[in-house]
């Protein structure tokens, strides 16, 4: 299975820094797409319709 890790950086200046925020696993044959803990961070808005956080 290879995995790509999405990271996100906040666009304030205070909180800089790049979080994980989503992992794409492909398995040879299908894509799934999950969010990871990073995010759960307050200013983090999820993808346009992604937005699901609990979902794969």
């Amino acid at each position: 299975m290879n995995s790509l890790f999405v990271a996100w950086r906040p666009a304030t200046p205070e909180q800089a820094g790049w979080s994980p925020v989503g992992r794409l696993d492909y398995d040879g044959r299908i894509y799934r797409f999950c969010y990871t803990r990073g995010a759960r961070k307050p200013d983090f808005r999820p993808f346009r319709e992604m937005d699901a956080l609990k979902e794969v």
